[in-house]
């Protein structure tokens, strides 16, 4: 199945799951986990943002640890920040370590600015949280300050994470 049918059943789900049934302003899939694909969807817009995940078999997540990992590649980004972080010894497993965070990590980028760039003109909330959110990695640019602009940017992260947990349409656990 492509990636727009599934992102196409993510959203007829969320909309039938959301109490309001509510059809989402957008969507973005994610794999917060090797194998495990979960769509966020986003209601409404203005300050009375609504979200909902949901995963492959159209339920709504209600684990409240899948839901922060699936936001906005939250693990990718602090598993490298992680890695990078303070003085280290330039070894072969290192670098090569940090070779596949990033590459992890640009991959997770590369399909939640391809959904950033779908999102409907007139959604302008949701898309400007998404821009936002792709300035502050563009901003990393320079290799030798990685850890600290990543370490910057977990906080646009955390704050989008505190977010969607606050507006989230399905009880928590």
């Amino acid at each position: 199945m492509s990636l727009e049918a599934e992102l196409e059943q993510a959203l007829d789900a969320a909309a039938r799951l959301h109490p309001a049934e509510l059809r989402p302003d957008a969507v973005l899939p994610a794999e917060p986990h090797a194998g495990a694909r979960i769509y966020l969807a986003a209601f409404g817009g203005g300050e009375d943002v609504r979200y909902l995940a949901v995963d492959a078999g159209g339920n709504a997540v209600t684990d409240r640890v899948l839901v922060r990992d699936t936001v906005a590649v939250r693990r990718a980004v602090a598993e490298l920040a992680e890695v990078a972080a303070g003085p280290r010894v330039a070894t072969p497993v290192y670098l090569d370590r940090i070779a596949a965070c990033a590459a992890e990590l640009s991959a997770a980028l590369d399909v939640f600015a391809a959904v950033t760039q779908r999102l409907p003109p007139d959604k302008a909330e949701p898309a400007a949280a998404a821009w936002r959110a792709m300035a502050a990695v563009a901003r990393t640019g320079d290799p030798a300050n990685l850890a600290s602009a990543l370490t910057a940017a977990g906080g646009a992260v955390d704050a989008l994470v505190g977010d969607v947990l606050a507006g989230y349409a399905a009880e928590l656990e």
